[in-house]
């Protein structure tokens, strides 16, 4: 069981007027009985700190350098668990004077495994701060054993610091959260309440069943949320995405390195980017033309990549305006309507790009591209269609484009939304078309391209409607809503947050 506590340490801190305007002094933290306090988060962790829980500061005044003077306090945290865990460190600010809120004012985290040398973790200053919990350390690996810290508040003498400082009076607890690290993967699937559910359900259930060759036990290739109120959302790239399930293999083609198959958890963006065509483009950027062979999602066939194809796995996974293939993504097509398909604003899809630091944390998946003719497939048969599984389907312009490819980012699938429905129990079979209205589907954003082509053609592929059904005659050069979707790798694990919107995961690559 998960176990995440918190302990708070008080801060007092009073700005008095020193001798001299050159006279540089440190202050002290000081227990009235210099006593030690020692904090235990249940069988997880101790907290030590080395100065008691009253600290109260005489005399604060401008430093030259906050490691040479005065009495510096002190905290421990000791992992007594057999595996990492995470931490956080945040101060609660309860009362900050404006005239506090200069860049002078400042502090530091320092940490050492050794209690000798000591390397800063954290620094920053008071500025822009306010009232309210202020984050320090954020999701901190704790191996097992000991780390020291020292965390420090004080007013940087090197600085011009404003008269107005005097007299003022600052206070904030000093909290220090732990909590164990779960498997991203695991943690989804531990949440899942069975393989059936009725219609109206919301929450997460196991679905695509197969029977183990070696073991004859049942298993299921996904676990997927279901319905119009679901806890999956998650906080990744300073943005919002949510959950849409936990696939295998057969999804995604990932296995380990002993040739098994892994469960990945696969996320998509809260939010739609800006209108997009799934496929036509500019043939040169400015010469007014597009191509007709919109749904060549690879473009092994036509030569040239999709448009979400590009400017998801060029731009918005690299955060980058310009590609080496493809040039400045204002000269890329977005959308036609009739002369007018071009747009020079991509600040959609770069701005909410990867961040460097946080690529590692995306898979290389599969992307299957098989397509239909038509709508009339229930949920289950569309999953086996879009992975040549189901008699009938091909990739797109009648078998002529590729079937498959390899990527970082690409789109939900049309198996995605209409499993993502709550008007059907699981084991209904009704087609995907009318029957998948929005007001059921926690997926439901309006307009919107799956990665599905229609196969019979090399123009359309299935989109989601406004009203919340799944078409399939959508115009590749049509302006819809697109999502980043992507599978997270094996090494991703959960490090607090419970799933609502108020309380989104969070991750750690370990």
């Amino acid at each position: 069981m998960k176990k995440n506590n918190t302990i708070i340490l008080g801060l007092i801190l009073s700005i008095i007027a020193v001798a001299s305007i050159t006279t540089y002094a440190w202050f002290t933290w000081s227990s009235p009985n210099d006593t030690n306090l020692i904090l235990t988060i249940g069988d997880l962790a101790d907290v030590k700190f080395d100065e008691g829980n009253d600290i109260n500061v005489e005399n604060i005044g401008p430093v030259l350098n906050y490691l040479n003077d005065g009495e510096i306090t002190t905290f421990s945290f000791r992992n007594k668990a057999e595996v990492e865990l995470y931490t956080n460190i945040s101060l609660n600010i309860t009362n900050l004077p404006n005239e506090l809120k200069e860049e002078s004012f400042k502090y530091v985290l320092l940490s050492s495994s050794d209690n000798n040398n000591f390397n800063e973790v954290k620094s920053g200053n008071f500025k822009d701060k306010s009232n309210g919990p202020m984050s320090i350390l954020e999701n901190d690996l704790a191996s097992v054993g000991t780390t020291y810290f020292k965390f420090i508040i004080y007013i940087d003498g090197n600085m011009e610091n404003p008269i107005s400082m005097m007299g003022k009076s600052f206070s904030a607890t000093l909290e220090v959260s732990v909590g164990e690290m779960e498997n991203a993967a695991n943690k989804i699937i531990n949440l899942s309440s069975g393989d059936t559910w009725d219609a109206n359900a919301s929450g997460i259930f196991a679905t695509n069943s197969y029977t183990d060759e070696t073991t004859g036990e049942t298993k299921y290739h996904d676990y997927r949320y279901i319905g119009a109120n679901v806890n999956n959302y998650v906080k990744f790239n300073n943005d919002m995405y949510r959950i849409i399930g936990v696939f295998d293999d057969n999804s995604h083609g990932v296995v380990d390195s002993e040739g098994n198959g892994e469960y990945l958890v696969k996320l998509i963006s809260a939010n739609l980017l800006n209108s997009s065509a799934y496929g036509a483009y500019n043939n040169p950027a400015d010469s007014g033309t597009y191509s007709n062979y919109g749904n060549d999602w690879t473009g092994g066939t036509t030569t040239v990549k999709a448009n979400l194809n590009v400017l998801l796995n060029d731009y918005f996974y690299n955060k980058s305006d310009t590609s080496n293939n493809y040039g400045n993504c204002s000269t890329w097509t977005y959308y036609n309507n009739n002369n007018n398909h071009r747009t020079n604003d991509c600040s959609d899809i770069v701005g909410y790009g990867i961040d460097s630091s946080l690529q590692n944390y995306i898979e290389d998946a599969t992307w299957y591209l098989y397509g239909y003719s038509g709508s009339g497939l229930s949920k289950q048969n569309f999953y086996l269609c879009e992975r040549g599984q189901y008699s009938g389907c091909t990739s797109a312009n009648s078998g002529a484009y590729a079937t498959s490819t390899t990527a970082k980012i690409g789109l939900m699938y049309v198996s995605d939304y209409m499993y993502a429905s709550g008007y059907y129990n699981s084991t209904s079979t009704e087609a995907g078309s009318s029957q998948y209205y929005g007001n059921q589907n926690w997926l439901y954003k309006g307009y919107e391209w799956t990665i599905t082509p229609q196969s019979n053609n090399s123009s359309n592929a299935f989109y989601v409607h406004i009203i919340g059904f799944v078409n399939y005659t959508g115009s590749a050069y049509r302006g819809y809503g697109a999502r980043p979707t992507f599978y997270l790798t094996s090494n991703v694990y959960i490090a607090g947050g419970n799933g609502t919107f108020g309380s989104p995961y969070t991750l750690i690559l370990k």
